[in-house]
């Protein structure tokens, strides 16, 4: 079972406990994810930090390549459940629109995102991405703990429960 990190230490019935925290899952966004992107290969590169946030291979007993594929597939029904410019604007972001997004820097993607809500790309990293990836640091969080919508059967397994769940 995870520790519970909550400052009470306590927790609430039907919830399950995790170690990562929406702020620990928002920085782990910003600094694996936002580079280069969140798609499974980029993530196994790149992203060993947020998987192991999200993913703890002691808990799973998965191979990394494949917590990397549930990593990106959390992510993926995460930003699903947002509003819809929202979700593509992270899609754009984390490079997990298409695939040729993936080979576009950082800044081209910032663009592209920008002109989804009609501001300028400085506009967008300053004020809208902080906000929409602190959106998803919590939807994923909610999604961990089991408090966000039914669990997608292609996540079962590789979420942290709680013993006898």
């Amino acid at each position: 079972m995870l520790k519970d990190r909550t400052s009470h230490g306590e927790q609430r019935k039907g919830l399950r406990e995790v170690a990562a925290q929406p702020e620990e899952v928002y920085e782990a966004l910003r600094r694996d994810a936002l580079h280069y992107g969140a798609r499974r290969n980029r993530l196994y590169i790149h992203g060993r930090g947020l998987i192991d946030l999200l993913l703890p291979g002691a808990q799973t007993d998965v191979s990394y390549a494949l917590r990397a594929v549930h990593t990106e597939n959390l992510i993926e029904f995460a930003i699903s459940l947002l509003h819809p410019p929202d979700c593509k604007a992270l899609r754009i972001c984390l490079a997990l629109e298409s695939e040729a997004r993936a080979l576009q820097t950082l800044e081209s993607r910032r663009q592209d995102a920008a002109r989804l809500y009609g501001v300028a790309p400085n506009t967008f990293r300053l004020k809208h991405e902080r906000a929409l990836l602190f959106d998803l640091a919590f939807q994923v969080y909610s999604i961990l703990i089991g408090a966000g919508p039914e669990t997608p059967e292609y996540l079962i397994g590789i979420v942290p429960l709680q013993e006898g769940e």
